[in-house]
């Protein structure tokens, strides 16, 4: 599960950056004109929820792994 939350921060890490390229610089809105902006800021949303997903992955593992030490002992 740790390694399915370390992809999930790098996609959407990179999902971010790519959209934040695309929508907010001037050469992403050369290259993306009007109704073509809309690819990266779609991109940017998804890595924006799957930031979200890795920090609420990380919780629940790291409550997993309380509760698995507390029972051990």
């Amino acid at each position: 599960m740790k390694v399915t939350a370390i992809i999930i921060f790098v996609l959407g890490i990179l999902s971010v950056a790519y959209g934040y390229w695309g929508v907010f610089s001037a050469a992403g809105s050369r290259m993306y004109d009007e109704m073509d902006g809309l690819i990266p800021f779609a991109v940017l949303i998804i890595g924006i929820v799957l930031l979200i997903a890795f920090i609420i992955l990380n919780i629940v593992i790291r409550r997993r792994r309380k509760s698995s030490v507390k029972t051990t002992k």
